[in-house]
């Protein structure tokens, strides 16, 4: 008798999941909410497959993450063996989408031999595109216009419109929304007045402001010209990856038909993250099969600065009117407390469908809901320590407490309290604050400048400044940092002018330091190089007159003098302004120290900190995503935190989809709670409107409200000036 692959595992599931499971012959829409066994589920549904039939390499699974692709193949392994996990069809779109282009190159014009432009690659051809197409209100010189242009490219291409077709479709889109602005004007009915073609394109892009529409319009006038450049080297960059056989299968039946025989069923897991190009592409490759199983939650939809659209998993049953819908509402980790407020929360979105989480069979009712309000995230963050210092006694050895906040600069107070207390923390998806790039840069001009004048540092360099700017030595901490910065922003201190000012400096004893051995006038240095290394010294004065101003003014002033402020304001990075927010922080707690020795202290007994292993776990709502914790804190839930301020200022002008993907994350970060949910506020700004939604789905016995007292000795930090 043939062994069942399914039986044991549909065993362990109840009775929606094992419906879900079941189901393969037809389109299926599993909406499985969060902490509702999807995983088991899918493995189980693979089995399912394989016993009617199905050989292994006719199973296509797609994962929103390559790390999910390789867990979910280990989890295939235990439960079907070896063999059969190796044969599966798995990856993420874009590498199964991959691996058809590769079959056959000639649909996007490419040889077998074409490479994938990585990143940088990709920002060349888009500036060489600007610089030969037609002109545009894009600078190609601005560093940060030619990344907002690149970003506006990349969601063209995840809209699904052809090169050729990019500037009417663009004047289509913006006309779509110019209609759906006038009749909520009119009447207050938005886009419902609108065909469904048109609604459709009222309703993309929520983020799109006034100032982003030059972005847009020259992304579509330069798409043509930058596909063929591309194709002239052979290459593909990655959006092409899904791009170009999704376009072949739209255009030519022998093409749709040769892709749709590779697997004859489909499997996507968090379909809810998929573009509305990945969405046509899975249509298109179980349009003859009929065997597409969509699996997500349209609540737990939080990619859309990514590209990724509810549309497609809100209308799968439109385009798939046979289609069996299943609701995975039996959550088996949190609290029913948890679920009560979850549940509250986001109902308030209503772009959803509709459903309500339940508690599993044998959960406990789990630990009140509580809301510590503090005067300022200080005095917060101060507290917080004891309470998971507590929960780290009562929990023992297998306990762990997730910090969750929607914004990296966010982790500088916990982190500092956390290291006061002498509790050790990791970091999910993140690197400690100073570890980040920013503040190594912004540390390594204050070794520069600062360790010079400070007695605390005029008998040798301590062993923490070492470890600040990442030096194996003390000795070689001022030379680490003179590497790390004298050309950046760049100068024209290339590594020939650095190679000659060290020479120099070994060369002559009477040099006292490497800036000055930039203009000694033996380093060989002329022209730009010159000038850049009499700049660099010349911050030295700049340095002095701050004397006698706080420590974090001094150096906010220092790297406004060197241009490194300048050089975020206008990087194509698109995390500049969490950069920035990051030096802000770095400057608040220089304020609060007397010398660049104690800063330099703390920054490494910071560092000593970090703890990859710890039960203490730091990371954004995003990043949360999957995981699940004893105790969940949600930090800083205040308008324009979370909800950021982006998500406020679209909602001002008629945009609310924004506002609902806030609410869909701070829905996914409370989710992650398997005995109780703490959320922290200040009284430095306004409540989240999360807390007060969320909240109204528990009694109020179920809610301890704390009251933070100020933290001993605080001392009152003055704001920032702005950058630059």
């Amino acid at each position: 008798m043939t062994r069942s692959h399914a039986a044991p595992l549909l065993d362990r599931l109840n009775a929606e999941q094992r419906a879900a499971a079941t189901e393969t012959e037809r389109p299926a829409l599993v909406l499985s909410g969060a902490g509702t066994g999807k995983t088991t589920l899918l493995i189980a549904r693979v089995g399912v497959c394989l016993d009617r039939g199905y050989a292994p390499g006719e199973i296509a699974i797609s994962t929103f993450r390559a790390n999910l692709a390789r867990e979910f193949r280990l989890r295939a392994q235990h439960a079907f063996g070896l063999r059969i996990a190796r044969s599966l069809l798995m990856g993420t779109c874009h590498s199964l989408m991959g691996r058809l282009l590769r079959s056959r190159p000639d649909v996007a014009g490419l040889t077998e031999h074409y490479d994938v432009a990585d990143e940088a690659a990709s920002r060349r051809t888009i500036l060489e595109a600007c610089e030969r197409g037609p002109r545009t209100l894009v600078d190609p010189a601005d560093r940060k216009q030619m990344a907002r242009l690149g970003k506006w490219l990349a969601r063209v291409k995840a809209a699904g419109v052809a090169p050729g077709e990019a500037e009417n479709w663009v004047d289509a889109l913006l006309h779509a929304k110019a209609i759906a602005r006038n009749l909520e004007g009119e009447a207050g009915g938005g886009s419902e007045g609108l065909d469904p073609g048109l609604q459709r394109l009222a309703a993309m892009w929520p983020d799109l402001a006034e100032p982003e529409l030059p972005y847009l319009r020259a992304a579509a006038a330069i798409y043509p010209g930058y596909q063929q450049l591309l194709r002239d080297r052979d290459q593909a960059d990655f959006d092409d990856l899904v791009l170009w056989p999704v376009l072949a299968m739209r255009r030519d039946e022998a093409v749709r038909k040769q892709f749709q025989s590779w697997a004859s069923t489909w499997l996507v897991d968090e379909y809810q993250d998929s573009s509305d190009l990945q969405v046509e592409a899975f249509d298109l490759l179980a349009q003859r099969s009929r065997r597409l199983a969509a699996i997500g939650d349209d609540d737990q939809s939080i990619y859309g600065f990514s590209g990724a659209t509810t549309a497609g998993i809100l209308r799968f049953p439109e385009r798939w009117p046979d289609a069996q819908v299943f609701r995975l509402t039996r959550n088996y980790r949190c609290s029913p407390i948890v679920l009560d407020a979850a549940n509250a929360l986001i109902a308030h979105n209503e772009g959803r469908f509709a459903k309500r989480l339940v508690s599993g069979e044998k959960r406990k009712r789990g630990e009140n809901i509580v809301v510590a309000a503090a005067e300022t995230r200080e005095d917060a963050a101060w507290w917080v320590t004891a309470y998971i210092a507590d929960w780290l006694d009562e929990l023992g050895d297998d306990g762990s407490v997730f910090l969750l906040y929607r914004q990296n600069w966010q982790t500088r107070v916990i982190e500092e309290a956390l290291v006061e207390a002498g509790i050790r923390y990791g970091l999910v998806g993140d690197v400690s604050f100073y570890e980040r790039q920013e503040v190594r840069d912004a540390l390594a001009y204050l070794l520069l400048f600062g360790a010079c004048e400070d007695p605390a540092m005029a008998g040798g360099l301590p062993g923490s400044a070492a470890a600040v700017v990442g030096a194996p030595r003390a000795e070689d901490a001022v030379v680490a940092a003179w590497e790390r910065v004298a050309n950046l922003p760049a100068r024209g201190l290339g590594p020939k002018s650095l190679d000659a000012i060290h020479r120099c400096w070994a060369e002559h004893p009477e040099i006292a330091d490497l800036l000055e051995a930039g203009i000694a006038g033996r380093a060989a240095l002329k022209g730009k190089a010159l000038e850049g290394a009499t700049n660099l010294a010349g911050l030295r004065s700049r340095w002095s007159d701050t004397g006698g101003q706080p420590l974090g003014d001094r150096l906010w002033s220092l790297l406004g003098a060197a241009g490194y402020l300048r050089f975020w304001e206008t990087h194509d990075d698109p995390s500049s302004d969490q950069r920035l927010k990051n030096l802000e922080e770095l400057a608040r707690v220089a304020d609060g120290l007397p010398t660049v020795a104690d800063l330099f202290a703390h920054a490494a007994m910071s560092l000593d900190s970090v703890d990859a292993l710890s039960p203490v776990r730091l990371m954004t709502f995003h990043g949360a995503k999957g995981l699940e914790a004893h105790v969940c804190i949600l930090a800083d839930l205040m308008e324009g935190i979370a909800p950021a301020k982006p998500a406020l200022l679209a909602e001002q002008q008629g945009e609310p989809a924004l506002i609902e993907e806030e609410r869909r994350a701070a829905y996914v970060a409370l989710t992650r709670t398997m005995t109780q949910a703490c959320i922290l506020v200040s009284s430095a700004g306004e409540e989240s409107r999360f807390l007060g939604e969320l909240l109204g789905g528990v009694a109020a016995r179920e809610v301890d409200r704390v009251t933070v007292p100020p933290r001993p000795g605080r001392q009152r930090r003055r704001p920032r000036r702005a950058a630059g």
